[in-house]
Parts: C-alpha cells; sequence; structure tokens
C-alpha cells in the first residue's frame, strides 16, 4: 500500500501465479518515468511483500529473491530491471 500512495497506481501490472515450483506467485509494477518494483506473495496469503525495486530511496531485499523466477533472478543480479511481459 505505501508504494501504490508514493507512486500512485502503476502505468503497466503483470500478475503472475505459481507457475513453477521454484517461485511464488508475483507482480511487477512499472511506470512510464522507468521505475518498476516487484511484489512476491511469499506466504501465499494474498499478502505480497516488496523484494526489489530501481526505485531511489526504495530498498530491495536481496534474501528473498530465490522466490523468484530464475530468469528474473538473473536479471536483477546482471543489475538490469527485469523486461516487462515476459
Amino acid at each position: 500500500g505505501r508504494v501504490y500512495v508514493k507512486y500512485g497506481p502503476a502505468d503497466e501490472v503483470q500478475k503472475t501465479t505459481i507457475e513453477i515450483q521454484e517461485s511464488r506467485p508475483y507482480e511487477q509494477w512499472a511506470y512510464y518515468s522507468g521505475i518498476q518494483f516487484i511484489f512476491v506473495d511469499i506466504r501465499g496469503t494474498n499478502e505480497y511483500t516488496l523484494i526489489w525495486t530501481n526505485a531511489r530511496g526504495e530498498k530491495s531485499q536481496p534474501s528473498l529473491y530465490s522466490y523468484l523466477p530464475k530468469s528474473i533472478r538473473e536479471q536483477i543480479e546482471n543489475e538490469k530491471a527485469p523486461i516487462f511481459d515476459q
């Protein structure tokens, strides 16, 4: 909720459900300004936690990257913004 209040509604939202065992449901929010956020439903309770962003002043949580699919983790680790609409 804090991100929504601070940045407003995202210009694009991609929601992903569990498709493979190695990841959890996650949402990618993108703004036309280039800012992106990735939230993950770690516990399966529809409570999403911010785990990665390229927004200045916001903190990513590398210890939680393991909840994302390998392809997204690799993009983050290579210091690139994840490709939207994978």
